[in-house]
This record gives C-alpha cells, sequence and structure tokens, in this order.
C-alpha cells in the first residue's frame, strides 16, 4: 500500500528562524529597558525610573530581575534547545527566583530583610511603603518566571508545558494591570495585581510572549505557530481578538463617565460589541479555512490516483471523484463510512492492524494506487495498475 505521508513538524525551517529572532529581539528590549531603570537609579534620573511623574516607578531589584530575564532570552536564542547555555540559564534563573523568592517571603511574614535597598536607596517612597521593593505582584510573576525556566533546565517531564502554562499566568497577571492603566487604573487592592509600574507590566507580558517563543514547535502554541491554515488564520486574528474587548470596554466606560448612559447600559452595550466584533472575526477565520479546504478538494479531485482521507478510526473523512467511480458509489456515499467496507470480507480481519501500522508511519493520508477485487471491476484495475 502506497501513501502520501503526513509530517509530523508544523512549523517551516523560516518561521522557526523568525521566531529565534522575535526572542532574540524580546531579550535586547528588555535589556535595554532594563539597563535604563538601573541607570537612572544609580544617577538619581527620575524619568528613568518611571514613564510619568504620577505613575510608580520600576524598583532597582525589579530591573535586575529583568537584566537577568533579558539574557536568558538571549541565550535561547543562541542555543535554543541545545544543552550550551543551560548553566547560564540556571544561575540566572536562581538569581531571579532568590530576589523575588525573598520578596514574595518578606510580604508573607511582614519582615524586612534588607534586600530592598542593598545597593541604591529608595528615598521618594514612604518608610510605611516598604522603600525600594517591587510589588508582590511583580515578585509572584519573577517568581512563576524562575520556576518556569529551571524546569527547563533540569529537563523535568511536561517542561515545554510548564514553561508555557507558566508564561500564560505571568501574561495574565501583568497584563490584567495593563489593561488597568488603560482604564485609569493603577491601584489594585487585590493582592495577586497590587501595584506594578506601566513599565514592569509590559516588559512582564513582553517576557511571558518571549517564554511562549522559545519552544514554538511544542506544547500549547504549536497550533499557533503552525505553518498550516489553522495557524497563519490565528495569528492573523489574534490581534483583534486581544484588542476588540479592550477597546469596546474603554469605549463603553467613557460614555459612562460621560454620562450619556447607566453603567449597567454601559456593560450591556460592551458586551454586544465584542459579541458583533469577535462574530466577524469569527467569520473571517472561517471564510478563510473554507477557501483552503475548496483548494485542496479541487487538487485532490484533479488527481489521476483514487485518494481518500481517514482518520484514528478508519472512518472515511475525504475521498475524490476519481475513488466514488472506481468503487462504485455515488458522490459523497463514501463519507463516514469504515475504510475496511472497501476490503474484501476474508481481508477485513487483519486489515486494521495493517491500519495502524500504518498511520504510526506514514500518516493517515492513504493513496489508493492499489485495488480491492471485490470492489473494483476489471477495467478499473487495468487503469489502476497502467
Amino acid at each position: 500500500m502506497q501513501g502520501v505521508s503526513c509530517p509530523h513538524k508544523v512549523i517551516t525551517p523560516g518561521l522557526q528562524e523568525i521566531y529565534k529572532r522575535t526572542v532574540n529581539q524580546i531579550g535586547w528590549v528588555v535589556i535595554a529597558i532594563a539597563a535604563l531603570v538601573v541607570v537612572s537609579w544609580v544617577f538619581d534620573i527620575e524619568a528613568g525610573k518611571r514613564i510619568l511623574p504620577a505613575f510608580e516607578s520600576m524598583k532597582f531589584n525589579t530591573a535586575l530581575c529583568f537584566l537577568a530575564c533579558g539574557l536568558i532570552f538571549q541565550c535561547k536564542a543562541i542555543f535554543g534547545r541545545a544543552s550550551g547555555g543551560d548553566y547560564i540559564v540556571a544561575l540566572l534563573a536562581v538569581f531571579i527566583l532568590l530576589i523575588s523568592g525573598v520578596t514574595l517571603l518578606e510580604y508573607l511574614m511582614g519582615w524586612q530583610l534588607g534586600i530592598d535597598e542593598v545597593l541604591v536607596k529608595d528615598p521618594e517612597t514612604p518608610p510605611g511603603e516598604w522603600p525600594g521593593r517591587m510589588s508582590a505582584a511583580t515578585a509572584l510573576c519573577f517568581s512563576v518566571i524562575g520556576v518556569a525556566w529551571l524546569a527547563t533546565v533540569l529537563t523535568v517531564r511536561y517542561a515545554t508545558l510548564i514553561l508555557q502554562t507558566l508564561a500564560l499566568a505571568v501574561i495574565m497577571v501583568s497584563g490584567a494591570v495593563l489593561v488597568g492603566y488603560a482604564f485609569g487604573v493603577q491601584k489594585f487592592r487585590l493582592f495577586i495585581f497590587s501595584t506594578m509600574a506601566l513599565h514592569t507590566s509590559l516588559l512582564l507580558v513582553l517576557c511571558g510572549a518571549g517564554m511562549l517563543f522559545a519552544r514554538p514547535d511544542d506544547g500549547l502554541v504549536r497550533s499557533v505557530t503552525s505553518s498550516y491554515i489553522g495557524g497563519r488564520s490565528l495569528r492573523r486574528l489574534m490581534p483583534f481578538i486581544i484588542v476588540t474587548p479592550v477597546i469596546t470596554g474603554w469605549l463603553s466606560m467613557q460614555g459612562v463617565v460621560a454620562d450619556y448612559y447607566s453603567p449597567a447600559f454601559g456593560f450591556a452595550l460592551s458586551s454586544l460589541s465584542s459579541i458583533l466584533v469577535l462574530g466577524f472575526i469569527g467569520w473571517r477565520g472561517a471564510e478563510a479555512l473554507n477557501r483552503e479546504e475548496a483548494r485542496f478538494r479541487s487538487t485532490i479531485d484533479a488527481s489521476p490516483v483514487a485518494t481518500i482521507m481517514i482518520d484514528d478510526s478508519g472512518i472515511i473523512q475525504m475521498a475524490n471523484k476519481l475513488a466514488h467511480t472506481l468503487f462504485l458509489y455515488p458522490a459523497g456515499e463514501l463519507l463516514g463510512r469504515s475504510v475496511e467496507q472497501l476490503v474484501p470480507e476474508e481481508a477485513r480481519k487483519g486489515h486494521e492492524g495493517y491500519r495502524h501500522d500504518y498511520e504510526r508511519t506514514a500518516g493517515v493520508l492513504m493513496s489508493l494506487s492499489f485495488c480491492y477485487q471485490a470492489r473494483v471491476p476489471q477495467r478499473y484495475r487495468m487503469l489502476l495498475n497502467a
């Protein structure tokens, strides 16, 4: 039985290089901004500590942790999954985990261990608000980042899944703070968010994205980074999916602030707007998938070889015109049937085992350049063998 195998790698070398460059660029951005903040604290430059005078400042220890994160991204961009940079990544991850872990311990126990102002002083923060200390949310995110990178270095089982899951957790926490700034909220009452500088939240979102792109061919993001139509469509729609709810929510809030309507109507308007816009986005995605499938089906139908596609259970999902003709089925009648129905009864018992072996080695796309004696007339068998 001959067949066309399906590739297991869904990311082309060109895309791999793009994601590698993306991780490298994220690393440089994180390093550049963190270095600017470090220099600003050393030389007491207020403009480098905070984006606007009314906003919170990025603390010195926070900038040091970001420098370590940026260096990790540089190591990953250079070495990839090779073990050459594992020692450096492990040291940087332990450094991040040590600073953030001790800071969390200070918050939980109410201690002052003296790590907040070891190198520079923070004269602007009142003594009762822990001068020089990064926020609890920032410390939590850095602890998660440190654990995630250590899991990859120590080759823990499901290390990629752990890395990407924890990256999403960092994006959720820091992204919530970022959206809060867009809505004019700078301080949160929940401990998990607390107070976080604007550029801190931006860099944490970047760090989370870099962690996701560090292993684009595996885990949770494989479907997003795929070179197939599903991955391409999702990448095109992702900016709209992310931005649309924020914009609609912000616009409805502006109407409430301007006293055009009540808060309840504002929530309803925001929900309706999100439904309409996301529905449009979903329709565009479906259109792209339908066009791709139509193009694929036309290519298969034009093939001079009888071709069927089955799933893991042996159920026929697609068959071209020649397959219907050769097996004497009306158009569309092969779909949903078991492929074993095309096999002579005396050969069906062993065919399922052969099919499972074939699927494990060559995929599920079967090109039927063979014929079954019980189904195909002699004139078609001669055509197939030609």
